[in-house]
């Protein structure tokens, strides 16, 4: 039968013991927190106040009131047909509250 090496038995150097095991733990940890730290957005994450617009608009402007309204800072964020023959869509935009 082999018999198992004891400790005694094994190169110095091999294996980490005693209080330098406690001392690398220490710094790994350290390490970790500072990664976690150095990489954290310098300011809270908010959640965005919005405004929105609600439009009705026929179907021979459409396009170009969706466009003049998004170069305004406005986003579609639902568009609806209606049972008016003169209203061909109701709109709902929604644009950042800051923007004016």
């Amino acid at each position: 039968m082999d018999e198992v090496p004891s400790q005694s038995s094994c190169p110095p150097g091999s294996r980490v013991q005693g209080p330098l095991r406690w001392i690398l733990a220490t710094q790994v940890l350290l390490v970790i927190l500072v990664a976690t730290f150095a990489f954290r957005p310098s300011r809270p994450m908010t959640q965005p106040v919005w405004e929105y617009k609600i439009e009705q608009i026929a179907d021979s402007g459409f396009t170009d009131r969706v466009n003049v309204l998004g170069q305004k800072g406005w986003e579609v964020i639902s568009a609806s047909r209606t049972e008016s023959p003169d209203v061909g869509y109701e709109v709902i935009f929604k644009r950042p509250a800051t923007i004016r």
